[in-house]
């Protein structure tokens, strides 16, 4: 795994990980089966050290999953543009780790659950019968976070 080229950007563990638990959304990218990039805006949640996302039964990004399990996600931060400086401040998070569809409806259910309770709060009365109504629609995927990078800048 490549170091950050600039160290002085580099975010603490603590804040890294604040910048990727409350993000609404991110980008999931995975590589095809031809060796092109393949980018996707996904919500996600992070329990314990994995990034938890919901998606179709079929697609691009299993796929790609299926062929090569190895992905990043991205996450932008807050950002403020300085335009008489021509430059931002901004923060971001990149998340590399392995991704695996869940199979079973259990784990399915419990990532569904895990992003409504990030998401949707207010509606944690309904979110069950809801997801099963839905779960024979439902994929999820659990990415294990095998490094995780933050940065800002503030200059």
């Amino acid at each position: 795994m490549k170091t950050m080229r600039l160290t002085k950007q580099a975010l603490n563990s603590e804040r890294t990980r604040i910048i990727l638990k409350t993000a609404f959304y991110g980008v999931l990218s995975t590589v095809s089966e031809d060796g092109m990039p393949y980018g996707v805006p996904l919500n996600h949640v992070l329990a314990d050290n994995k990034l938890y996302f919901h998606c179709t039964v079929k697609g691009h990004k299993l796929e790609n999953i299926l062929h090569n399990s190895k992905a990043c996600f991205t996450v932008v931060g807050d950002t403020k543009m300085l335009l008489e400086i021509f430059t931002a401040h901004f923060e971001s998070v990149i998340a590399f780790g392995t991704v695996r569809i869940l199979k079973e409806p259990v784990d399915v259910a419990r990532a569904v659950r895990l992003l409504c309770e990030k998401n949707t709060p207010q509606r944690l009365d309904v979110v069950d019968s809801v997801i099963a109504g839905y779960l024979s629609k439902l994929n999820a995927l659990e990415m294990t976070i095998e490094h995780l990078t933050g940065k800002a800048s503030e200059d």
